[in-house]
């Protein structure tokens, strides 16, 4: 009876209401179920058990086995011959706006500030931090939550590799080490390098079967965008890169042999070694111009990077229906071709006895 007598209008505010609501309890529950799980690793609480009864950490899994006759090795064999493919559909679709869902992931990072800092926070720093909830919460509700265009199968690529860029990407390379810690605890090794517990799948663009939106013209331009989005990830990566490993002395007898075979002519490396040698360089970083011939690492990233820039380039154009740019040099064609030097580089780090290093950031991006 009371909705009879509302209008459509005032319908749509409180059904609006309430999936802000639900929307808001679910961050709230996920949050606390993340908090749950961290006071149950900390040993603050019992067993933590899911509704069908059975433990879902990966450490209780294998204490698990253990106690059923398992070896650890057994355990790690296993597991290398594991592989989980996660396939994104050809129309991967969501019906919240990413403006919002944006908004959402700064209202449960706010949630962790707090959970994770509440002793340290100042009585400003915490007024602060409500101000953000409120702001937050207000942008949501004054933000339209409909799409309202139909979106494209390039849309829908897009949207599918946001999923990639903004959790997968950190997700993924987080299990493994779950996964390696997990191990430790029993006594086996940690997962190879080559183990493959994770891979990625796409119909994205390539849904032929009755879509007629779908043309092999835009298959190709969602496979060159793909590749182009992906290369803007590992340039990020390397980026950084640049800064960890800046550490000097000899490069090993692969990395000579991989610098001598893979020279970039815009990259010219200073001699310091020579007295008033000539630095004629591309800068590697906006605050220094000059690469030297002492920090082997950063001299193997740098041509990464200027092969992953240049691939961009050229995969951007085509994702766009646009001739490429000329270019002179190579591209990155495939994962091979990427994975080598990076792959060189965690060999010589071991080799130095630097595995902290090797086991960072590095070891993460090859898992990527």
């Amino acid at each position: 009876e009371v909705v009879d007598k509302v209008s459509l209008d005032e319908v749509k505010i409180v059904a609006r209401i309430l999936s802000e609501l639900l929307a808001q309890i679910n961050i709230a529950e996920r949050h606390h179920r993340y908090r749950r799980w961290a006071m149950y690793k900390r040993a603050e609480i019992p067993i933590l058990k899911f509704s069908d009864g059975e433990n879902h950490q990966a450490s209780d899994c294998f204490r698990m086995l253990l106690d059923r006759g398992f070896t650890p090795t057994k355990i790690r064999e296993s597991l290398c011959k594991q592989n989980l493919e996660l396939v994104f559909t050809a129309h991967p679709t969501q019906s919240i706006r990413r403006s919002v869902l944006k908004k959402f992931k700064q209202l449960d990072s706010g949630l962790e500030q707090k959970d994770n800092q509440d002793g340290m926070l100042t009585p400003l720093m915490r007024e602060r931090l409500f101000m953000k909830f409120q702001q937050t919460l207000l942008a949501i509700w004054r933000t339209n939550n409909m799409r309202k265009v139909k979106p494209t199968p390039e849309d829908e690529a897009r949207y599918g590799l946001s999923v990639v860029e903004e959790t997968l990407w950190n997700a993924v390379p987080e299990h493994y080490r779950v996964i390696d810690d997990s191990l430790r605890q029993i006594g086996a090794a940690p997962l190879p390098m080559d183990a493959q517990l994770i891979t990625l799948g796409s119909w994205m663009g390539g849904d032929r079967d009755g879509n007629p939106f779908v043309t092999h013209d835009i298959t190709k331009r969602i496979v060159y965008l793909s590749q182009m989005r992906a290369c803007k990830l590992y340039y990020t990566e390397v980026e950084s890169l640049l800064w960890t490993l800046s550490m000097h002395g000899e490069p090993s007898e692969q990395m000579r042999k991989w610098l001598q075979e893979n020279t970039e002519p815009e990259i010219l490396v200073a001699d310091t070694a020579r007295k008033g040698a000539e630095q004629k360089t591309k800068h590697w970083d906006f605050y220094r111009s000059e690469q030297t011939f002492d920090e082997p690492f950063r001299q193997m990233l740098v041509i990464v990077r200027v092969v992953l820039e240049r691939t961009i380039k050229h995969t951007e154009a085509l994702s766009a229906g646009k001739q490429p740019p000329a270019q002179t040099g190579r591209l990155y064609r495939s994962t091979a071709d990427l994975l080598e030097p990076l792959q060189i580089m965690f060999s010589a780090l071991e080799e130095r006895g630097q595995d902290l290093l090797a086991h960072g950031a590095l070891k993460d991006l090859i898992r990527r």
